[in-house]
């Protein structure tokens, strides 16, 4: 599973299972949808998913 979380107070945001490529809610949805839309595959979100941080938000494999 990978968390995306606030980096401020770790307060979970939503999770992306990597082999459904399923995200929890909205806001994954999103972030998901918009690397589609650039023409990622499912492996290059799931890298860039992988430890991915802007200071503000990040994500994390558990």
């Amino acid at each position: 599973m990978i968390e995306f979380y606030k980096v401020a107070n770790g307060t979970l945001i939503g999770t992306l299972d990597p082999f459904t490529m399923e995200p929890s809610n909205g806001t994954v949805a999103s972030v998901v949808r918009a690397k589609r839309e650039m023409g990622w595959s499912d492996e290059q979100i799931l890298l860039w998913a992988d430890g991915w941080s802007n200071g503000y938000f990040a994500s994390r494999r558990v």
